[in-house]
């Protein structure tokens, strides 16, 4: 037992040292050259509505439409979780039948977890929308706020406004 493991490791270190040689021959004459690149900086101009000249840069559309663009938070209070892991089954159940671990920690078996009630969990999702009118309606995507019962839109100077939903289009 002992010869075939050693004869083994001898072997390992043989071909890896082989290895490590023909990688050596074939690249050691192998030169690497680093190119720096630099990209011409220009400015490209375009006409604009008027027939003026107006940049293609997007920051002084940024600032024309900032007012617009709002954060949004939506929240909704769940009994159950659907992706709750803890409930799916125990693929090891079997294998660990009568474990004296769960005894001795006083660890509840995944059995015994599942039938405790859990109380509910707020859950939070987050995203962008724009204001569409001057009474303050606001359009977003429908997964932003989905099922939720509080909405709190955020403007881009930190003021906060409670909303509520008016309609959504799932499709």
């Amino acid at each position: 037992m002992k010869k075939s493991i050693g004869l083994s490791a001898l072997v390992a270190v043989v071909i890896s040292l082989f290895t490590l040689g023909i990688g050596y021959y074939f690249l050691k004459d192998k030169k690497i050259t680093v190119e720096h690149v630099s990209v011409p900086q220009q400015t490209v101009f375009t006409k604009n509505s008027t027939g003026r000249l107006a940049n293609l840069d997007f920051t002084a559309v940024c600032e024309e439409v900032l007012d617009a663009v709002v954060y949004i938070e939506s929240s909704y209070l769940v009994n159950e979780s659907g992706r709750d892991y803890r409930q799916l089954p125990d693929p090891f159940r079997d294998f660990f039948e009568g474990d004296p671990f769960y005894e001795f920690f006083q660890i509840p078996k995944p059995d015994q977890r599942r039938n405790e009630s859990q109380t509910p969990q707020r859950r939070v999702g987050s995203g962008s929308g724009v204001i569409i009118n001057a009474d303050g309606y606001v359009v977003t995507n429908n997964h932003v706020i989905v099922g939720a019962d509080e909405i709190q839109v955020t403007l881009h100077d930190n003021r906060n406004y409670k909303a509520t939903i008016i309609g959504t289009d799932p499709a």
